[in-house]
């Protein structure tokens, strides 16, 4: 992210030194730019005569009542004293110097007193102005997000922290069209880069305020500060599945069994790399990746046995009871043997505490010969602690399912339409009868019986199954968004640059939709 206000790519033969920049204040639109300079020519102050018997205790207080009323100058013509600089007061010192000599104050000393202290005092208000202003903004709150019990005070507002892992590795030239005229740049050198983390705050799901707060930040963002367009194998987009109310044990085995049949489907409305075995490490999959799955599945003795531990170990009843509630569920006599082991794994977990360790992510062979059960970051990282019912947010659990498949873009409406997805699978692991979650079980069985060649084929499937809303299947199934990949011989994700970033505009447009511009935009 860089700071807006210029363009593009500056004349290469103007010298700026970005150390002269102040990035502390945005000026967003309908903020007045304020001249000190002419503020301080209008301010006017009444003549002080001269007393040669003055105290530093008087010049001080004089000093001081400068600055108060050069404060409620400012406060009445609207000006934020927030925003003044050192330079600006140093100017406005000079003035008032310069009237004191003028008004026969023939002491420099004396002169200076005054003019010093009046500086120290604006500092000083500027500061506390500043520190009050922070408080106010750390104590905001979106006046419609979700009040969850224990939730720290971060997720009631949108909010904007540095991420350091944001770094811009990978980004090299080769992964840009540069001009002749430019040959020899190095993109990431040639600005000053600011690895952020947007943070919503809790939105209410389904609603038309949860989508518009996404498109207005969204909007914000690139209109104001230069945004990097989208690269391969950088940066994800994570939405938190969570509820007011919590979760409970069924839930959590509801949706880890739909998400392990359709995770190999949806992976493709995403970009290729979420799919890579790169992105393992960061993007694990469920159903091959996890504990669970490389206990029973992988191909190295070593990795078994460390994640084996995760193994349920119910008492026979108990696993007898389980079954059967799992074939109401769907119908496993139509899982293939590994699917079935699989699943049927899940439904024996009697806590959630048990299962949500099952589906962390697994361990590298590497990690294993060091005794280490999960080395690698799941796809869907799920956040809950309890027995059968989640406990309230705290810490570092929040008591939600944090999908992670996405990568990162500040295309409003393709996260609205991803979210949409995520959405209708909620409907069927929260609200879905057991009759409906069978028949959308029994559809994505049949789904994931097709070969690999025919994926697109399974996807639109899958969105049909889950019933997501015609507008979303067009978005992510349009010729605008989509391409074969040869390497693959699948289809993804892809934007018009194919991961070969144009140099002379590499920033999202302004705006809230398609990242490279209005035409690209699905209607």
């Amino acid at each position: 992210m860089a700071r807006g206000g210029l363009h593009a790519h500056e004349d290469p033969n103007i010298n700026i030194d970005l150390a002269d920049f102040d990035c502390s204040e945005s000026e967003f639109e309908g903020d007045e730019v304020v001249d000190w300079n002419r503020v301080a020519e209008e301010f006017h102050v009444d003549p002080i005569p001269y007393e040669l018997t003055r105290t530093v205790y008087d010049n001080g207080a004089l000093g001081s009542r400068i600055a108060n009323e050069f404060g409620i100058y400012c406060d009445n013509h609207h000006y934020d004293l927030i925003k003044i600089t050192d330079a600006a007061i140093a100017n406005l010192a000079d003035k008032i110097y310069n009237c004191l000599r003028d008004w026969g104050w023939t002491s420099v000393f004396q002169r200076e007193s005054v003019t010093s202290h009046l500086q120290w005092m604006l500092q000083r208000e500027r500061g506390s102005r500043k520190d009050l202003s922070l408080t106010s903004i750390k104590a905001a709150e979106d006046p419609q997000h979700v009040e969850v019990v224990g939730l720290i005070p971060a997720y009631r507002a949108w909010m904007i922290t540095e991420d350091v892992s944001v770094d811009g590795e990978g980004m090299t030239p080769n992964r840009y069209r540069i001009p002749q005229h430019r040959e020899g740049e190095v993109p990431m050198n040639e600005y000053r880069w600011f690895g952020a983390e947007v943070i919503s705050p809790v939105l209410p799901a389904g609603t038309k305020y949860a989508s518009d707060s996404i498109l207005q930040a969204c909007h914000v963002l690139r209109d104001y500060f230069r945004i990097h367009k989208p690269m391969e194998v950088s940066t994800g987009l994570h939405v938190h599945l969570g509820h007011k109310h919590g979760w409970n044990l069924l839930h959590l085995k509801r949706f880890a069994t739909l998400w392990s049949m359709a995770e190999d489907a949806l992976i493709h409305v995403h970009r290729k790399d979420r799919g890579s075995e790169y992105m393992q490490a960061w993007c694990a999959s469920m159903r091959h990746r996890s504990k669970l799955a490389m206990a029973l599945f992988s191909e190295h003795e070593i990795v078994r046995a460390v994640c084996s531990t995760c193994l349920p170990t119910t008492a026979p009843d108990t696993k007898r009871r389980y079954e059967e509630m799992m074939e109401t569920h769907m119908p496993t006599w139509r899982l293939s043997e590994d699917d079935l082991e699989f699943v049927s794994r899940i439904w024996q977990y009697e806590s959630l505490d048990l299962l949500c360790n099952a589906l962390r992510g697994g361990a590298s062979l590497r990690a294993a010969r060091s005794g280490i059960a999960s080395s690698c970051r799941p796809a869907v990282r799920i956040r809950i602690t309890g027995d059968k019912r989640s406990e309230d947010a705290k810490g570092g659990a929040p008591q939600t399912i944090e999908v992670r498949t996405m990568h990162g873009t500040l295309d409003g409406i393709h996260i609205n339409h991803w979210i949409a997805v995520l959405n209708r699978i909620v409907y069927f692991v929260r609200r879905a009868s057991t009759e409906d979650f069978f028949d959308l079980m029994d559809e994505l069985i049949h789904l994931s019986k097709l070969p690999h060649q025919q994926m697109a084929l399974r996807l639109w499937g899958t969105l049909r199954a889950l019933k997501v809303p015609e507008a979303t299947t067009s978005f992510f199934n349009h010729d605008k968004n989509r391409v074969h990949d040869d390497a693959t011989n699948q289809e993804w994700f892809t934007y018009p640059d194919k991961d070969k970033v144009d140099w002379e505009q590499p920033f999202h447009v302004p705006g809230h939709g398609a990242t490279h511009g209005p035409r690209w935009d699905v209607t």
